[in-house]
């Protein structure tokens, strides 16, 4: 009976393997026909919000009715819907999707991105991966035009445009433009974010 028993669940797990490997194979197929035939303006998309992520994240469409945007954190392997992400991460997928509609839409000429105080809901670490999008963008050839009021912002643009010496860059201050009188005028912020503590060597200890 033993034997008997054995030889039986022998054979049920042959059959689980081969419903595993149809299941996997049949996955598989759908998946890669699923981005075969996706518009090209989300494959486009797809592509920038990998690329402005560094890979951390991959744009997918969640077949709902009606469909809607889900990111692939690929450092957890889950998918998120957009509520899930981030405020930085949310806006970094919305500025991918948008870049690659504007791209289906002009021809031949690459026009200019005009962004509003983009980074006000952002962290220190977001606006600077944020800002790190824009420069990717605009080292493909296309121009950006940034708007603010807040000081601190500037002050961010400023050093990390500096840092990268990617692209050409020029800043345009209003208030001299319209000629403010010095007391309507408040200077930039230029704000440098404090090191990270270093944690000392644990030399001959242990994790205890």
């Amino acid at each position: 009976r033993r034997e008997e028993a054995l030889d039986q669940l022998r054979r049920r797990r042959e059959a689980d393997y081969e419903a595993v490997s149809g299941y996997v194979l049949a996955d598989y197929v759908s998946r890669q026909q699923r981005e075969q035939e996706q518009p090209r303006v989300l494959r486009r998309a797809r592509e920038l919000f990998t690329r402005i992520t560094h890979g951390r994240y991959e744009l997918h469409v969640h077949e709902a009715d009606p469909p809607e945007f889900r990111a692939k954190d690929t450092a957890q392997n889950r998918g998120l819907a957009l509520d899930e992400l981030s405020s930085g991460t949310r806006l970094q997928l919305l500025l991918a999707a948008r870049v690659a509609f504007v791209e289906q839409q002009e021809q031949a000429v690459k026009v200019p991105l005009i962004l509003d105080e983009t980074l006000g809901n952002s962290d220190e670490r977001r606006a600077g991966e944020i800002i790190d999008a824009v420069i990717e963008i605009c080292s493909q050839g296309r121009q950006v035009f940034y708007f603010t009021a807040q000081h601190d912002e500037v002050g961010k643009w400023r050093r990390r445009l500096r840092d990268s010496g990617q692209v050409e860059h020029h800043e345009v201050d209003l208030a001299e433009v319209r000629q403010f009188s010095e007391t309507e005028r408040v200077p930039p912020v230029e704000f440098d974010p404090p090191q990270p503590a270093e944690v000392p060597s644990p030399g001959e200890l242990d994790w205890n």
